[in-house]
């Protein structure tokens, strides 16, 4: 990548000192520098030559992170972020390998068959950004000019991905250093990582010369035209989406609509139903108070003719009462008559003895006397 770097320092250096046909871009000089792998950062007088307003330098290998910080410090133009920057978490196991520029997030592959001795020495958990959210917090200004430098050895595709192609538009150019073939585990060639950061409107411009088999390293300049043609396409597309949801919304709303005009009908028949038991029941209560008013009248009467009974009872409890006496009076004579007629039948028991006596003395009597006859 040197050789790419050294490239656009020359170029800065011109429009700096103002040689004539040299075309650094409509938003000179360059604003942001983001180095992804930063390293040891042996490229750093490169990169001062930029003359970036900010230098973003990122090496999640915290030895090497001290030596950027060590290296930068007095330059307020620079600023070093001793992280990983992955596609998403907060966390990153980094491997550190015998061949320290080659370490990473990913394992190696067929890395290991070009360089046997390029094996895992170490394993280290460190701190982790997403790209996404990196890149968010440069704000980069889209007027101005700005410089992606990618070195994450197995990761480019991947970390290229994982940004929104808006972000990546936002550079106007891309270095990326990778393997011509895949050299790590879910790794990818170089010509898929050109394919995507065509899909996503940059054009390859020239590769480094100086790279070494089996890497290499290539400089993208953002095609604004292919740019703004995809934006116009996103637009599009999100236009279609918004229509269609637009579409989606109204049919739903209509749905909505049909299934309330419904129900409308469903209340307005109910309100219908109840209007005809309303009537209904008005009609049952006149009935009801008519009946009542009857009942009442009824009940009137009922009541009159109760204090009428209750009168009539009266009466005959009086009149029985004096039936009563009466009946007391004629039992006291029955019983004095019994009781006279018990002495009368004693009396009339006693005159019969007594005249069955006297017919005994009569009849004695009589035989005396003819006794007496006989014998005189």
């Amino acid at each position: 990548m040197r050789a790419l770097i050294q490239r656009l320092a020359a170029e800065a250096s011109d429009v700096a000192q103002g040689v004539q046909g040299v075309d650094a871009g409509p938003g000179q000089p360059w604003s942001t520098v983001l180095v992804v792998g930063a390293g040891g950062c042996s490229e750093w007088g490169l990169l001062r030559r930029l003359q970036a307003q900010r230098l973003v330098l990122v090496e999640p290998q915290q030895r090497l992170a001290d030596d950027l910080l060590r290296l930068t410090r007095g330059d307020p133009r620079a600023e070093v972020w001793p992280l990983a920057l992955v596609p998403q978490g907060d966390e990153a196991t980094l491997l550190l390998l015998n061949m320290a520029r080659e370490s990473g997030t990913a394992a190696p592959a067929v890395l290991s068959v070009h360089y046997p001795r390029a094996g895992v020495a170490q394993r280290l958990t460190v701190p982790a950004r997403p790209i996404e959210q990196a890149i968010q917090s440069l704000t980069l200004d889209s007027e101005q000019r700005h410089l992606l430098v990618l070195d994450a050895p197995g990761q480019a595709l991947g970390l290229l991905q994982a940004a929104p192609a808006p972000l990546l538009q936002a550079f106007e150019t891309v270095i990326v250093r990778m393997g011509v073939e895949a050299l790590y585990e879910s790794d990818t060639d170089a010509q898929a990582v050109s394919a995507y950061l065509k899909s996503v409107g940059f054009d390859a411009r020239e590769e480094d010369p100086e790279a070494i088999f089996p890497h290499t390293a290539w400089r993208y300049e953002r095609n604004e035209q292919h740019v703004r043609l995809l934006q116009f396409q996103a637009d599009a597309a999100q236009a279609q989406a918004d229509l269609q949801e637009a579409r989606d919304r109204i049919a739903a709303h209509e749905q909505q609509l049909a299934q309330a005009q419904a129900a409308l009908a469903r209340q307005t028949e109910a309100v219908k139903k109840l209007e005809s038991l309303q009537l209904e029941l008005t009609e049952v209560q006149q009935a009801l108070i008519s009946e009542r008013d009857a009942l009442a009248a009824q009940r009137d009467g009922l009541e009159t003719e109760k204090s009428q009974l209750i009168a009539q009872r009266d009466a005959l409890a009086a009149e029985k009462a004096a039936l009563t006496d009466e009946r007391n009076g004629l039992i006291a004579q029955r019983d004095g008559l019994a009781k006279e007629k018990s002495d009368l039948i004693a009396a009339r028991d006693g005159l019969a003895n007594e005249k069955n006596q006297l017919v005994g003395q009569r009849d004695g009597l009589a035989k005396e006397k003819a006794d007496l006859i006989a014998a005189r």
